[in-house]
Parts: C-alpha cells; structure tokens; sequence
C-alpha cells in the first residue's frame, strides 16, 4: 500500500468494525462496501490464536472477495502485556507470536502491538520502570518472530486510564524506549487526542518509522472511535502533517459500528473516495 491516488490502495478497514461477528461476515461488508484491504482484529475474535481460526479458510475466503491483508492487530486482553515484572511474557510471547504466524499465512506485512494491557497504577516510578523493562523484554523475544516471519512489529500510542498510568500512552514514549528502526509505529489519531498531546508532535516522534495509522475521531474526552468526519479531530490539518513528513503508507479506519455496520462501512468509503480526491 502507498502513495496511490485509488483510495482503495491507501485505506484499509480494521475488521474490529465487525467484532461481535464472524470474520466472514467482516471480510464480506469490507469488500462490498468497495475496500480492498483490510486489517484483521486478532483479539479474542477473528485471527486470535487462543480461538483456532481456520487459516485456509480464511485464505480462500480473502482471495474470493479480492481482499488483501495489510495488517493483523495482535492479542492484547488477559496477557498482562508489559506488567511490572514480567511474570507472564512468556505466555504473552507465544500467544502474540502465534498471531504473527497467523499473519504471515495470510500475507500481512505488519503486526500492531499493544505493550500494555496490564491493571497496575504505574504513578510510582519504580513500577513504572519495571512495566518498560517488561515491555523491552517482550518486544526483544517477539522481534525474533518478526524476523523470522517477515511480519514487521509496529507499536501503538495507547489510551490513558483516568485510575492509572500506562507505559506506552505516546509515540513519543515508545520511540525512546525503542531506538531500534527495525521497530515500527502505528499512530491511533484518536488516543492521541484523548492523551492531550498533538498529532503533529506524535508523527514527528515516530518519523521515519510510521507503519501504520488507525483513523477515527472523538469529543476530545473518550475514546470514542466515531468516524474521521465526526468529533474533534481536524483530520486534514493531520493530513497535511503527514504529507510534510512523506508518510505513504495505510490508513486503517477503526471505526465504531454503529447501528447498522455495513451502512457505516459503506459511508467510511464514501469518505475515503472524498478525501483521496481531494
């Protein structure tokens, strides 16, 4: 993907838009709607490995509708990911790295990552330096999956909780502690917003490094996902950002539902289309 005037070679749709559904489901709304790529959602739905998704069906599945897959979101729930200490990496590593292995059947070149999924207050500085140790010694042992997969790791800004602080809520965060540029990022405009801080200053902080975008919009506050053309977010002054930069690569919608989900599919192509042309 990248660098095409055909906005179905520069958008993408996250199947979490079609979450409480079967995958094929998803994969069918996302190709009639007119998308041809599609990132599919790997946590507890759809290409988790901790639910044995069928691979090939899912493979003969993509190439009827002419889909192709740009990304995987890998498993974060219930794996304790970056929690002070570590304790559970282990498990964390094989159930994330099966899911880079899932990815790489169905030709993804990218995994996004959560570092965090843990319930820890990280207010006090020691823990919060023991959940980055745990997030380093994590994405050290998945790197050697990525290698040996050829599925590249691109690291996502989180949410904040109003209870607690989280390790890795900014790219900017993330890019200091990971300086290797094997280590890709993926810009979620609408947690940076929610995170107060700008997305020109996160684009600039993962640089030459941004893999990926998920596209959605908020009020500001909550982390909403609502379409790029409703909330807060000026969506084309982020485009101008990433223009600056030369960013060609994806922009995933991870939209919200709705009431009816292949409507708003639908009118999220109507929105790619526009803003491709204009």
């Amino acid at each position: 993907m990248g660098g095409s005037s055909d906005y179905r070679e520069r958008y993408a749709v996250s199947t979490w838009h079609y979450v409480a559904d079967p995958l094929e489901a998803a994969l069918q709304g996302i190709a009639a709607a007119g998308f041809k790529w599609v990132e599919i959602w790997g946590d507890t739905a759809h290409l988790d490995p901790r639910i044995r998704p069928d691979v090939r069906a899912i493979e003969a599945l993509l190439a009827r509708l002419e889909l192709r897959v740009h990304s995987i979101h890998a498993p974060f729930s219930d794996l304790d990911l970056g929690r002070p200490g570590g304790a559970r990496n282990a498990e964390a590593r094989r159930v994330v790295g099966e899911a880079l292995e899932l990815g790489a059947a169905l030709g993804a070149n990218l995994a996004v990552i959560h570092v965090s999924s843990h319930k820890e207050d990280l207010r006090d500085p020691g823990r919060y330096r023991e959940s980055r140790q745990a997030a380093q010694d994590l994405i050290g042992s998945l790197g050697q999956v990525a290698g040996r997969t050829g599925v590249a790791l691109a690291l996502e800004n989180l949410p904040p909780d109003p209870k607690q602080r989280y390790f890795g809520c900014t790219l900017a965060e993330l890019a200091a502690t990971f300086p290797d540029p094997s280590i890709g990022f993926c810009l979620d405009i609408g947690h940076a917003v929610v995170n107060r801080v700008s997305i020109a200053s996160e684009i600039q902080a993962a640089g030459s490094r941004l893999q990926s975008l998920h596209v959605h919009n908020n009020d500001g506050v909550k982390d909403l996902h609502w379409p790029p053309t409703q909330g807060v977010i000026d969506w084309k002054a982020a485009r101008a950002e990433l223009a600056r930069i030369g960013y060609e690569g994806a922009f995933v919608l991870e939209v919200d539902r709705g009431q009816d989900p292949d409507a708003v599919v639908r009118d999220l192509a109507e929105f790619a289309k526009g803003d491709i042309a204009a």
